[in-house]
């Protein structure tokens, strides 16, 4: 209310149409800042939305994937954040009824006494966020909690987490997995992934809680020569004022792109079953069937060797696989945003 009421004033109009102004030259000189990904999508264009409508994001350089990050209070943010969505579509990356979705989605976040996330999310009572949040495995944000590969997420969840995840809540869920008949390639009765015990152990202890543990785990990596494995995004302090792309996003990416070729593929089905006719866009997707069985035969190929080393494999066996299916998915996912077009955030 008060900074609606603020608005009508002709000084903080002025204000406002300025933060908007500001926030399409950012994106303009952020676009030229930012290196380009193996898939051809500029690094900030990965940069996703809840972060642009919190902070000012700054590239920090042509061959960094890596963005400075200055937080603005709720409602202010928004002005830039909306010329920031206006600037990707001056630049043809987002098209205009896509950024009026979510510049919605963001007002309602920003100033909702409810809060964000799904109607679900918001009338579920506090003390049960974490439990809904891993039933569904989506944080309050919308992001995915551990890594999810829909149709094929096979194996015991113990063992898949993004690299960040904390040595300790790796340790844990694998001695959970195993004490209960589990293995590398079965689940046990209790199996729980290690992002889900960090994610349940940051609820329960609150900032404190995360502080303390992302501080352990950085100085547990970092002793045992592991300090590649160390995510900007669990180092405390910088992860307020940094923001990264991390692989997880093309992973995701990945999927998500998959299951709108197959979805194309499955609309082709049934047109032609009832004659109806196949539009340019379902098209171009079902052009990408050919390149979908390429990436999807290399994932098969890493699953069957998972398989059969299972727990013999080594760190280097399992530093190889992620290597190989990264590789797979970053080849689909340029031809995919080559045939459809930007895939902004």
């Amino acid at each position: 209310q008060i900074l609606f009421r603020a608005m009508s004033h002709k000084r903080m109009a002025k204000y406002g149409l300025g933060m908007i102004g500001l926030g399409i030259l950012l994106d303009l000189v952020n676009a030229a800042l930012s290196a380009e990904g193996e898939d051809g999508e500029l690094q900030y264009d990965k940069i996703a939305d809840w972060k642009n409508s919190l902070n000012l994001t700054v590239m920090l350089g042509p061959d960094s994937d890596t963005a400075a990050s200055i937080w603005l209070p709720y409602g202010h943010s928004l002005f830039p954040y909306l010329g920031q969505q206006i600037g990707k579509v001056i630049r043809g990356v987002k098209e205009p009824d896509e950024v009026l979705g979510d510049f919605a989605s963001a007002a309602f976040g920003a100033f909702s006494p409810l809060g964000g996330g799904s109607f679900t999310q918001i009338v579920t009572p506090t003390m049960l966020d974490p439990l809904f949040e891993m039933s569904t495995n989506e944080d309050w944000l919308g992001r995915p909690i551990r890594p999810e590969a829909p149709y094929s997420d096979f194996g015991p969840d113990a063992y898949k987490f993004y690299q960040g995840a904390t040595d300790a809540s790796r340790g844990a869920a694998d001695v959970l997995n195993r004490a209960t008949g589990g293995s590398t390639v079965k689940s046990g009765l209790i199996d729980i992934s290690p992002e889900y015990v960090d994610h349940l152990f940051g609820f329960m202890t609150g900032g404190a809680g995360r502080f303390l543990s992302r501080s352990t785990d950085i100085m547990a990596k970092t002793l045992s020569g592991r300090a590649d494995e160390i995510e900007l995004r669990n180092v405390p302090f910088a992860r307020s004022v940094v923001t990264s792309t991390g692989h997880w996003l093309d992973r995701n990416r990945y999927y998500q792109f998959r299951a709108e070729v197959r979805e194309a593929l499955a609309a082709q089905k049934a047109s032609a079953d009832s004659g109806d006719s196949i539009s340019e866009s379902q098209q171009a997707l079902i052009d990408l069937e050919s390149e979908l069985k390429k990436a999807e035969k290399a994932l098969r190929t890493t699953r069957k060797e998972k398989k059969l080393k299972g727990d013999a494999a080594r760190a280097d066996h399992r530093r190889g696989w992620a290597e190989s299916d990264a590789e797979a998915m970053m080849k689909f996912n340029s031809k995919f945003i080559k045939a459809i077009g930007p895939q902004a955030e």
